[in-house]
């Protein structure tokens, strides 16, 4: 599996005077992976544009936070304000956090959305079901889900979630908890749509080019018993994990 930036097919498609759709880039590579159920992870709060120019679009997301988009420009979007600053911002939000079937999303595996363009737009669970039944049968289905690290994070904001891992522990704990309850119990009513995917892509950034971002006591007290719940939970259902 592989997945361009838009930037890639634009000078593949320049150089070659053929334009190159993202599909069109999937069959020439024959890349294993193609559909994958997306996974909403946020408080699911209404996404509004705060400011938009020629160059960057301001958007308040689905986790309430502040968030800056390039425009004509793949690339990490840059975090203004988050929402959640400590424990009682925390249990403000926390009952947002509800298994729903409005969480759910399917699109081709590596199309990126960096524009923050989907502002509004939000696919109902019908469409997921069609989408889902027209997939081709010959490639690889995963769903992709953030673990619990990586989906805190887009609600604390890296070097707060950081902080909050030895200042206050047992709020951490508790956020890792309520998404992954969240994230599972949504799961079971996706499987008993009948939307079953061929396997999971687990993914969270824990680490750097040096080693992880925290110590591994660290990890194995507060994250690796949620790793394992999720872990189990798949397999019991005989999907494989990649993390």
């Amino acid at each position: 599996v592989d997945a361009p930036w838009p930037e890639v097919l634009e000078r593949w498609s320049r150089e070659t005077g053929k334009k190159i759709w993202f599909p069109e880039f999937m069959d020439i590579f024959d890349i294993d992976f193609r559909e994958a159920i997306r996974f909403d992870v946020s408080f699911m709060f209404d996404v509004k544009v705060i400011e938009e120019t020629n160059n960057f679009r301001i958007v308040s997301d689905g986790e309430g936070k502040t968030i800056k988009y390039w425009k004509n420009l793949t690339g990490i979007p840059q975090p203004l304000e988050y929402k959640i600053k400590g424990k009682e911002d925390w249990l403000k939000c926390k009952n947002r956090l509800v298994p729903s079937l409005d969480r759910i999303g399917i699109s081709l595996y590596g199309e990126y959305e960096t524009g923050g363009d989907k502002v509004t737009k939000k696919v109902g669970f019908d469409q997921v079901l069609k989408k889902y039944k027209e997939a081709r049968k010959d490639k690889y289905m995963v769903m992709a889900v953030l673990e619990p690290y990586e989906a805190t994070m887009g609600k604390l904001g890296d070097e707060n979630l950081l902080i909050k891992l030895v200042e206050d522990p047992e709020m951490v704990k508790d956020m890792f908890k309520t998404y992954t309850n969240m994230m599972i119990d949504t799961c079971k009513m996706l499987f008993s749509e009948g939307v079953k995917p061929n396997g999971i892509f687990l993914g969270g950034d824990i680490a750097y080019n040096h080693g992880m971002l925290f110590s591994p006591a660290t990890y194995r007290e507060l994250l690796m018993p949620f790793h394992k719940q999720i872990c189990n939970f798949f397999k019991e259902n005989k999907m494989p994990v990649i993390y």
